[in-house]
């Protein structure tokens, strides 16, 4: 990381060539450009951050963590790099300081960019099963953002843990509403639908989520198994024999035989 030269591009320029750098693969050099912007100005707390995601891509994550401890030491109001130690801990299932440090970046935001971050924060707490606190997290997401389907999506989520199941039911056909291509709103979807006894409505949701996420080999396998809940066996065979030719080994293996023994039964 060496000093910028006075007859150098401008920090911004630097700035943006290691951020272009580093969106291409270029780890070294994005490493070595936004180290130099930050060495020399060390108010300059974005440079910093990408010089951490320079020194993830590189296989330095300590390292990395650590530039972000600096930035939030000295800038305790920069939400993105709260967000980003956020996404360190969820990497690692930590899920209580995941929460804790969206949080703080959550109070720091606004619009979309708060939706979008309280939502994360939900979800952790919701993988904590502090579920009062997610659903606070998940009511600011949704007064920031009404229209994010992510936070209706969770919200739904949350209501069914709490066996709020009608509520559930309303918040993934409001999800699914606002994001047709969302996979996921409609295998819950379905799931609601299959719980108060609508078999048909069930069906087509789980016909949507698998063509929406054909690839999505974990997502076919719960599906399949709804299906075996319905007694649609062929269907669900159909939907085994797919997963099969996608995942022929490893440790999806054991459960999607299972499953296939109960659809032949």
């Amino acid at each position: 990381m060496g000093p910028i030269s006075a007859q150098a591009e401008s920090p911004a320029d630097i700035f943006r060539r290691g951020q272009a750098a580093l969106r291409t693969g270029k780890a070294q050099q994005a490493l070595d450009l936004c180290g130099a912007v930050a060495d020399a100005d060390p108010e300059a707390w974005r440079a910093r951050l990408c010089v951490a995601d320079a020194l993830l891509a590189l296989e330095r994550p300590a390292e990395a963590e650590q530039e972000v401890r600096m930035v939030v030491e000295r800038h305790p109001d920069a939400a993105a790099a709260w967000s980003w130690l956020g996404g360190r801990a969820w990497a690692r299932e930590q899920w209580t300081l995941a929460a804790e440090r969206y949080g703080r970046s959550t109070r720091l935001r606004d619009g979309e960019a708060k939706a979008a971050t309280a939502v994360r924060w939900g979800v952790a707490l919701l993988r904590s099963d502090d579920l009062p606190a997610a659903q606070t997290a998940l009511e600011v997401a949704l007064e920031a953002d009404p229209a994010s389907a992510h936070a209706w999506l969770n919200a739904g989520v949350l209501a069914n843990r709490q066996k709020r199941y009608e509520a559930a039911r309303r918040a993934f056909e409001r999800a699914t509403r606002l994001a047709p291509g969302m996979g996921n709103a409609w295998f819950n979807l379905g799931r609601a639908y299959r719980r108060q006894g609508w078999d048909r409505a069930a069906l087509a949701a789980f016909e949507e989520a698998i063509t929406l996420a054909a690839e999505d080999v974990e997502l076919r396998l719960a599906a399949a198994e709804q299906l075996l809940r319905l007694q649609r066996y062929a269907e669900a065979e159909e939907q085994l024999e797919a997963a099969r030719a996608q995942a022929p080994s490893g440790p999806l293996l054991k459960r999607l035989e299972a499953l296939s023994e109960r659809a032949r039964r």
